[in-house]
């Protein structure tokens, strides 16, 4: 706030090197605010609203990131081998094999 320094040099005039220092003005810098402004300002500036909204959005991730154990999971094998023997006459009779 500005006004409480203000106030606090008023009351105690600092010295510096043996001068009195006269406390800044303000009166140019003053900005008038309805209540609504006010409270919409404090809102947006109040660092421990925003803390708990994050804290939140973190909460809401971590329930997405907990129903990933669900999720279905897929796996595949293959395997290939290549045999360049004909079957025997003995097993392989008329198209059907007789192992």
């Amino acid at each position: 706030m500005i006004i409480l320094p203000a106030l606090l040099l008023l009351v105690f005039q600092l010295e510096f090197d043996g001068q009195i220092v006269e406390p800044p003005s303000f009166a140019e810098d003053q900005l008038e605010l309805s209540l609504e402004d006010a409270l919409a300002t404090a809102v947006a500036n109040n660092l421990s609203l925003k803390t708990t909204r994050l804290d939140t959005e973190v909460a809401l991730q971590g329930f997405r990131a907990a129903w990933g154990d669900f999720d279905a999971v897929f796996f595949a094998n293959a395997t290939r081998q290549l045999n360049n023997q004909p079957p025997s006459a003995v097993n392989f009779v008329g198209g059907i094999d007789l192992g």
